[in-house]
């Protein structure tokens, strides 16, 4: 998934590990250039995750929730906590 197929990634605030350079998440640093398309992309893998997890809550489908929990639990804990999921 991609930020066209999930604009929130776009407006995430996001620290630069190179420089330290706060500003919106991107695929290059404004200020140093780094290279930071993976992390782009995880983020935005991060909330597609989260937002299929969402869709298994509303139609009550456990099955896929836990699946979908197991890979949050790896990427992205805080999320999946955020998720009121817990670490069951």
């Amino acid at each position: 998934m991609d930020a066209a197929m999930n604009p929130n990634v776009a407006e995430q605030s996001f620290r630069c590990p190179v420089c330290r350079a706060s500003q919106v998440l991107s695929p290059t640093c404004r200020r140093c250039r780094a290279d930071l398309d993976l992390v782009f992309r995880a983020h935005s893998t991060v909330d597609g995750l989260v937002a299929r997890w969402n869709q298994a809550a509303s139609c009550g489908d456990g099955g896929q929730q836990s699946k979908i929990a197991q890979q949050l639990r790896l990427l992205a804990p805080v999320r999946l906590q955020e998720q009121g999921t817990g670490d069951r």
